[in-house]
């Protein structure tokens, strides 16, 4: 089982979700990425996030360690989203600044339809 700050990953409460610093930034993936790429909007990220059947896990590709791993669905995007969140607080008290999201590749949709975080080999 994986654990944040003692608190099992799946029980991480998500009830807010800050975009102030990164929504732009999620906003323009394509001229990032210098390639088309589906554009997410906040909302839609945090649709994800705090969507019941959300998938979480450990932002394993973190190098701060400190991020996690949203798997969910927006309904707004029409789109399973990967979701990165950092806890505005330590231990996390359901307030997150959003990182990151994109439209989840086949692995995360896979982990998603299962249930199951590849990751922690669940």
């Amino acid at each position: 089982m994986q654990m944040y700050d003692g608190i099992p990953v799946e029980e991480l409460a998500i009830e807010e979700v800050d975009w102030t610093e990164r929504g732009d930034y999620i906003r323009t993936r394509s001229a990032r990425k210098g390639r088309p790429e589906f554009e997410v909007e906040p909302e839609w990220a945090t649709e994800a996030a705090t969507e019941p059947r959300r998938l979480l896990g450990l932002d394993l590709a973190s190098r701060s360690q400190r991020t996690i791993h949203v798997i969910g669905w927006s309904a707004a995007a029409g789109k399973l989203l990967t979701v990165i969140l950092l806890p505005k607080h330590r231990p996390p008290d359901g307030r997150w600044f959003g990182v990151n999201a994109w439209a989840s590749n086949s692995r995360d949709e896979r982990a998603y339809r299962t249930g199951t975080n590849e990751d922690d080999g669940g």
